[in-house]
């Protein structure tokens, strides 16, 4: 009896089939390369993103405090009454810078004179507004009246030290509804010539 071998005999591998398995190798190998190179792209590019809005966040969403610097001041009445006391009006000017880019809206502003730890007049800046990276000038009228005989200073040829210390209240408004308050201070001194109703050495911090 003849016993036959039925094994199956796998037909050879010809050289195309050869050449299309590396092929799609290759493929693959370089689809997950693109892929690889796509991926890093992305995060590169929200990372920049990133950086660029923080950046962007820094520049324009930061608020600084509006800058207040007193510039002029000038005596424009001189009066006397039959006592010892007197009265005088002092118009002060001053500046406001807003350092953001956002709209400052001012209220409650106002200046103070003071003469040895004693108030002899104040005066409002009323309210209003500073466009963004702007400057505003303000007029402030100082209404003083003061008892001679109580200025240390008043026998120094009619010279007396004043200390003016100007505030102005109010909020820098930003993109949207975000509202930061901020208060522009500043202080000054000066020497006021009651002989010649005028400033002297104004000096500010």
């Amino acid at each position: 009896m003849e016993i036959t071998d039925e094994t199956p005999i796998n037909p050879p591998i010809t050289k195309s089939q050869s050449m299309s398995e590396q092929e799609l190798a290759t493929y693959h190998t370089i689809n997950q390369s693109r892929s690889s190179k796509c991926l890093v792209y992305v995060l590169f590019a929200v990372v920049l993103h990133s950086v660029a809005f923080l950046i962007l966040g820094l520049i324009f969403l930061r608020v600084r405090t509006p800058t207040l610097r007193l510039s002029t001041a000038a005596v424009t009445g001189l009066g006397h009454g039959n006592n010892s006391f007197a009265n005088a009006t002092i118009v002060v000017g001053a500046h406001l810078l807003n350092p953001n880019f956002g709209r400052f809206r001012f209220r409650d502003g106002h200046v103070t004179l003071v003469h040895e730890n004693m108030t002899i007049g104040s005066g409002s800046t009323g309210w209003g507004s500073v466009r963004g990276r702007g400057r505003r000038d303000l007029n402030v009228t100082v209404r003083v009246g003061y008892n001679v005989n109580n200025l240390s200073n008043s026998g120094n040829f009619g010279i007396i030290g004043v200390r003016g210390i100007g505030e102005v209240r109010g909020e820098v408004r930003m993109i949207g509804r975000m509202r930061r308050r901020r208060s522009a201070v500043v202080d000054c001194t000066f020497a006021l010539n009651l002989t010649t109703q005028g400033i002297q050495r104004l000096l500010c911090q």
